[in-house]
Parts: C-alpha cells; structure tokens; sequence
C-alpha cells in the first residue's frame, strides 16, 4: 500500500508494463490527492512498474515542501517479543562499500551471481542503477539489460554499444573513459539478447542473474543532441593478461567458458552478430573518437 503526500495538489502516479510496450498494453495514470492510498498486489508487481514523476521547477515553486510517498509492505514479522538481554555490538551506519577499478579476486569471468552477492564483493556497487559509479571518480561496472526502447545498443558480445542519460550516471563513464579506466560488464539473464546469462544449475531459482563477462575498454562516446538525451558509448572487451586492468581468459575462448559453466546456451555460443555500422559509428569515425 503507498501513501502520497504533495503539496496541496493532484499528482499523477505513472503505471507501465515492466518490459517494452506491446499492441494492448496502456500507460496508465492515477491522479492522487494528499493522503490518498493505492494497493498493489503481488501480480501487479510482479507485472509493472509505478513511478510518481517529478515536475519541473517543483523545487522552487513550493519552496521547502516536498512530496513523500510513504509504502506498507506485506511480509513477515521481524518483530521480537522478548528482550534477549544482549547489548547491540554496534550501532554505527553501515560502511560505503569501495569503488574498485579493475579486477577482483573473488569476481571469475563467466560466472553467474545475484545482485546482491556482486554489491556485497563491491563489484557492483548499485543495487538496481545500471552504471556503478560517479562523474567525481568514474564508472567501474555496468549491467547490460537491454531494456532501452530508442534502438540505440548494440552487442556482439566482445563488443558494444551502450547508452545512458546523464540522470542514470553517464558522466561517470565520461570520466572513465577519460581516464582509460576499465569497466565490469555484467549481462542481465532478463537480457532479450543471444548473449544473456542463462542458470542451468538450479532452474528452481527464480532471481535475476548477472554473468560476470569481463573488463572492457571504453574506446570512445557520442554526446547527447539535447541535454536530456543519451551519451552513447563504445566499449571492447580487454585483452587477457598478468595485469590488474586486463582479463584472466582470451577473448577467442570466452563463448566456451562461459558454455562450459552453463551461463550461455550452446546455440547462442555459436551465433556471431557483427554490429553494422551505424550513423552513429559514422559520426564516431568521423569526429576521430
């Protein structure tokens, strides 16, 4: 259940299907008043995505007010019913995880992990943003999902075309690259790709896996054509060697390691895609990026 409160006025409350628009599905818009309150079950969740889109100027036109969206989850009861009489060892905020650029020891290409299990080795240090990172220090990892409906990615799997607006963090690819600092890729299992992460070891788990495919190379970016727009970006995957910004396997065996460890199908392993070249590539070449 979610409770909004705004500053005396009617707010619309976004509703969109969770995966790119088909013939049938609507955008729906809900017009709640402060204090209002709707309810979402478990399929709906399950099935959408709501949002309560910030307006412009909001900020200064009222002022210090702000709009709250307060939500009740069902789940169970975390609720203790008897002091155990043990004193709390720390109450202290819980540490920033650190920004690592480069390898980690406990990160092995071609295998599959969970959200939670890559933000806990710092490999990936947002739990659901795609880009991990800041326009102070630079990106150090992205998760490739493929849910941009603008046509401007492309994957073939060595190589990439990635976009992202400057809200999402693409200053803090800017920076990296910049900075020739390499950057993790992790590819979604909700990828709509031949190169998404599949887990054939335990098909009873349900959660979202990212499969760990190795450093890339930040060659070159396209600017946005509007200050809202999206920054593209071309990334190649590093070579494999000793140091701390190159890979552990060769770019020609990784389709089979990843085969191997059951994180690829063996049809998709075998299906190459050449990325053509588009205006955007063009332009790239041509403006010597």
């Amino acid at each position: 259940c979610l409770i909004l409160a705004s500053p005396d006025e009617e707010r619309p409350v976004v509703i969109t299907p969770n995966s790119k628009l088909q013939d049938g599905d609507e955008r729906i818009e809900l017009m709640l008043r402060p204090g209002d309150a709707y309810v979402m079950d478990g399929e709906m969740q399950k099935h959408y995505l709501h949002s309560v889109p910030k307006r412009n100027g909001e900020d200064k036109e009222h002022g210090n007010k702000c709009r709250i969206a307060v939500v009740f989850r069902a789940g169970d009861d975390l609720l203790v019913r008897k002091d155990s009489g043990r004193s709390c060892e720390n109450l202290s905020p819980k540490a920033r995880t650190t920004q690592i650029f480069g390898r980690i020891n406990e990160l092995f290409e071609g295998h599959s992990y969970t959200r939670s299990e890559i933000f806990n080795m710092s490999a990936h240090r947002m739990q659901q943003r795609g880009i991990s990172g800041n326009r102070k220090t630079g990106a150090d990892a992205i998760v490739v999902s493929g849910r941009r409906e603008d046509n401007l990615e492309r994957d073939n799997f060595l190589g990439l075309w990635y976009a992202a607006e400057r809200r999402v963090g693409a200053f803090g690819l800017v920076e990296s690259c910049n900075r020739s600092l390499p950057i993790r890729v992790f590819r979604s299992s909700k990828y709509k790709s031949l190169h998404r992460a599949v887990s054939k070891c335990n098909t009873k788990d349900k959660r979202t896996k990212y499969r760990y495919d190795g450093l890339y190379n930040l060659v070159s970016y396209l600017k946005p054509a509007s200050p809202k727009g999206p920054f593209v970006f071309q990334l190649y995957r590093s070579k494999a060697g000793s140091g701390p910004y190159s890979n552990h396997i060769r770019n020609r065996d990784m389709r089979a390691r990843c085969t191997a460890l059951g994180t690829m199908s063996i049809q998709d392993s075998e299906k190459t895609i050449e990325i053509a070249q588009s205006p955007l590539e063009r332009d790239a070449v041509a403006s010597g990026r």
